[in-house]
């Protein structure tokens, strides 16, 4: 049997050598050669089985972490347990520990010793000391294991102040799964992906159960390290090292996914096919990654910290917008948000202490006050102090609003802030599309319809206003929110007002934006938001001016009026008391295109607050109306009104049987003949 150093009980300080290159607290960074040599040889010794518990992959890295460096101690004996088929953990210490860290002058070789109840490993351990931050190579000659052979010590990626890459984590984004399939094979099945997604999906659900990180972090690196390189489970991973190690994590992680990208590319998950789904998973990081930045608020945090963030996103936005169309600007809501956070730097060390006896310094003649801080000079300057502006809004009004739900400025705040430098338009296409990242998850917009259609009011506040920074041109949720609040009771009426009187703002200045669509072809505004829009936000507006309380025009249209009357009525929840308005002045009205607007008022109405079967009746008797009378040959215009609320009516009640999706494509076939643009639009939603 060889001799190895061996492990003696609990004190594994001796295991790991005096280290090459001085590291903080240490004096000289020259090699002691002689006293190297005299701690082998009184080392050496047959190996004793059992010295340590088998397990306990942290002991060996806490013991050589002072003299390896963060995180490179616990990469290598994990690496190297794991690829030794050497089962008894005293004499995996013994051999691979002192390889590792770099006993003897120059290559040294260990033989096994061939102990443990698995067996004996035939092959050694080759190790080959030198300075710390370069690399020491370890690699088992097993044959066995040899494919796994690597370096296990990679250099640490550092500079002073910022802190080190966790090699462990490191080794997740360049060790392959295996030779054959760098990448691995898919894991979205695996019950680890779905206890990993269980817990992440809870970040949508309105009730906001605790997110178990811990299990995010244990499933994403068994996933990562042993089953595939899948990219949706790296972003995961990363927001949850945030969680569990704060700004030092995220930084972790960013660099985690940017060896992924480096290394994987053209094997990771999802395949390179799916462009769309590899993009959606940094859309969700950068969403999800900002809002968890964003809660640390006014709080101090060390700016080396975030320094590493802020160079890490930037080197894998740059590798990210290098390798996938349309990627530039994915994580700008994360950049954003790290740029938002009060980075402090750390405070000088004192100065010594005056020589005893030494007369004290001059004290210094009074000099004029210091520029103020954060004074702006320069473009930079003022880009920096308009994100500081809306970082501190968000904050304002985010506590606002929780404070007082019934307060219009915890809904206004925020969305001037969103809304503050918005100078211009997207560039678009002639089709409208943009290269604006969809917004995620896909089901978002039905799920909070579903909510607002079941009476879940706070529940769809909670979900949108938490959204409103990182979906900045999706008008579909200023919607949704302004029909909660109108919903929830005259006490409210002022929020909603608050939310529509932006909304018109914005469109004041960018009144293109509704007809706009995200880069998966989603509308910027659904058939339904841009009713709302024509409706309740533009109505009586005028290059963007303020609406009155009741339409500009509703002197001379007596349907704008009686509408103007019912949504009152309907928000001081008298819903019947709108609907008999509307009847009524259906029936006294003179003309037949009178008659069915002031009908098709009605409908709308039941759908806004959340009466869809009532509006449906109503819907359908429009639309046989208009179908066999003169309504659609000499006003289109109408019966398009009519066709495009009957179909997203059908749509929100949901398509549950075949000859319901038989009506909404015969539904979409006539108005395709009246508003191709509009077709088109409700027919992305089935």
């Amino acid at each position: 049997m060889g001799r190895v150093p061996a492990a003696r009980g609990a004190d594994l300080g001796d295991l790991a050598p005096a280290r090459a290159g001085p590291l903080p607290g240490s004096g000289s960074g020259r090699h002691d050669d002689r006293a190297l040599r005299d701690r082998e040889r009184s080392a050496a010794q047959p190996v004793r089985p059992g010295l340590l518990p088998y397990g306990l992959a942290d002991a060996a890295p806490a013991a050589l972490a002072p003299r390896l460096g963060r995180g490179r101690a616990r990469q290598g004996a994990v690496l190297a347990r794991r690829n030794c088929t050497q089962a008894n953990w005293a004499s995996f210490l013994a051999l691979h520990v002192p390889a590792a860290a770099g006993y003897g002058g120059g290559p040294n070789t260990v033989q096994h010793p061939g102990s443990g109840p698995r067996g004996s490993c035939p092959g050694s351990i080759t190790s080959s000391r030198r300075s710390l931050g370069r690399r020491v190579a370890v690699s088992c000659t097993d044959a066995r294991t040899r494919g796994a052979s690597r370096d296990s010590f990679p250099p640490a990626r550092s500079r002073p102040g910022v802190p080190l890459v966790d090699a462990a984590l490191l080794e997740l984004g360049t060790r392959p799964i295996r030779p054959d399939a760098p990448g691995g094979d898919p894991a979205r099945d695996d019950a680890e992906f779905a206890a990993l997604q269980t817990e992440v999906r809870k970040l949508e659900l309105p009730e906001r159960p605790a997110v178990n990180w811990d299990i995010v972090v244990r499933n994403g690196t068994a996933i990562l390290a042993n089953r595939s390189k899948d990219i949706l489970v790296a972003a995961y991973l990363t927001v949850a090292l945030y969680e569990r190690r704060g700004l030092e994590g995220l930084a972790d992680g960013l660099q985690m996914s940017k060896e992924l990208i480096a290394n994987f590319w053209d094997t990771m998950y999802p395949e390179v096919k799916r462009a769309r789904g590899r993009l959606a998973a940094f859309e969700w990081l950068s969403e999800r990654g900002s809002a968890a930045v964003r809660r640390l608020g006014d709080k101090p945090v060390k700016a080396a910290q975030v320094e590493a963030c802020q160079e890490r996103l930037k080197e894998l936005s740059d590798l990210l917008s290098e390798k996938l169309d349309g990627a530039f600007g994915t994580l700008s809501d994360l950049r954003d948000a790290l740029n938002g956070l009060n980075a402090e730097e750390a405070a000088p060390p004192p100065p010594p202490p005056p020589p005893a006896g030494a007369a004290p310094p001059p004290r210094p003649a009074p000099s004029a006050a210091p520029a103020a801080v954060g004074a702006v000079t320069d473009d930079a300057s003022a880009e920096q102090a308009l994100n500081e502006a809306k970082r501190l809004l968000r904050q304002a009004g985010e506590y606002l609003r929780t404070k007082d739900p019934r307060d219009p400025a915890g809904y206004r705040i925020p969305r001037v802030a969103a809304w503050l430098t918005l100078r211009q338009l997207p560039p678009a296409g002639p089709d409208g599309k943009t290269q604006v990242p969809a917004p995620q998850p896909p089901d978002l917009l039905d799920r909070l319809e579903t909510m607002l259609a079941n009476a879940q009011f706070p529940g769809v506040l909670q979900e949108v206003e938490g959204r409103i920074a990182t979906a900045v041109l999706w008008l579909d949720l200023h919607r949704l929110v302004a029909q909660a609040l109108e919903r929830m009771g005259p006490e409210l009426a002022a929020a909603a007002d608050a939310v529509v009187a932006e909304v018109r703002s914005l469109l004041g200045r960018l009144p293109g934006l509704p007809d706009l669509r995200f880069v998966n072809d989603q509308p910027f505004a659904n058939a339904a938001t841009k009713d709302w829009l024509r409706d309740r936000v533009l109505v009586g507006a005028q290059g963007g001016a303020p609406a009155p309380a009741a339409s500009a025009d509703a002197a001379e249209d007596p349907v704008a009026a009686a509408r103007d009357e019912a949504v009152q009525l309907a928000r001081q929840k008298k819903l019947p008391e709108a609907l008999g308005l509307l009847s009524g002045q259906a029936r006294r009205a003179p003309r037949l295109r009178d008659r069915v607007r002031l009908e098709l008022e009605a409908a709308r109405l039941c759908m806004e607050q959340g009466h869809h079967e009532t509006a449906l009746a109503t819907l359908e008797g429009l639309e046989n109306a208009v179908r066999h009378g003169p309504v659609e040959s000499w006003d289109p215009e109408v019966a398009a009104d009519v066709l495009r609320a009957l179909i997203a009516c059908r749509q929100r009640a949901g398509v549950k049987t075949p000859d319901d999706a038989q009506r909404v494509r015969e539904l979409l076939g006539r108005l395709a003949r009246l508003d191709v643009v509009a077709a088109l639009e409700l027919g992305g939603k089935r």
